[in-house]
Parts: C-alpha cells; structure tokens; sequence
C-alpha cells in the first residue's frame, strides 16, 4: 500500500499543471489490489479545503469530486464510511467538509456537545456556538 497526499489529488483533479498530473496520473494508474493507494481522513478534509478555497471549486463539483475519488477501485480511505456521510452532510450544508468531521466524530465518540465560535458550523454541522 502507498499514501496519497493532497496535493497528488489535487493535481489529478484540476489538471493545473500538466506534468504534475502526468505523474499523477501514472502513480494512480500503477495501483492494484496488491499494492493499493491509502487516503487519510486529513488528506481527504484537507482536499476539500483546497478546492473551495484556492480553486474556488462549487460544492457541488467538489462532491462530484470525490464520488469519482470513491469509485476508484483501488484507492482506500481511512474511515471510508465515516467519510462518505460526513460528504452526505456537507453537500446539504454550507459548512466546510472539515466542521462536519469535526462534528461528527464528537456526536459518534459520545460528546453531548462540540463547542465552536464559527457561527456557521455551529447552524450547518451542528456544532454549539460558544459565547
């Protein structure tokens, strides 16, 4: 198994730079199931970060995104099924993937509350708004 970080991801996303994404490209093409890709819950966040922020990509077209990421038969997610309905919730939100991890994985790991000053998270991902 070999990891995958963001910013491979990335590149094979956008196509911003072309050599970059040729190797890309290759890297994915090379996996198999003796030899898989391993994508971590962070790098998973953090792509959604990067393609909202810095590329300005519609929330939509990131889900669309990693629904082609999730098809890659080859590509394994940390938490895959905690991921997929942390993305379940945040296309139906305007909170960021990263609030509804957050949020999530305190409601699953017993909190009564995940307190937050991001008023958005708190109305989006259901997090409690301090202060």
């Amino acid at each position: 198994m070999i990891g995958i970080d963001t910013n491979v991801l990335v590149r094979f996303i956008t196509e911003d730079n072309r050599q970059q994404w040729a190797l890309a490209v290759d890297l994915l093409n090379q996996l198999s199931p003796k030899n898989p890709g391993w994508v971590s819950l962070v790098t998973a966040v953090e792509l959604e970060w990067v393609l909202s922020r810095s590329y300005r990509m519609k929330r939509a077209d990131v889900v669309i995104c990693y629904q082609m990421l999730l098809q890659v038969e080859d590509l394994r997610f940390e938490y895959r099924e905690f991921l997929e309905r942390a993305l379940e919730s945040y296309e139906r939100s305007s909170a960021g993937l990263g609030d509804h991890v957050i949020a999530m994985g305190g409601r699953e790991s017993g909190c009564s509350a995940t307190f937050t000053f991001d008023k958005d998270a708190a109305r989006a991902a259901g997090m409690t708004l301090l202060g």
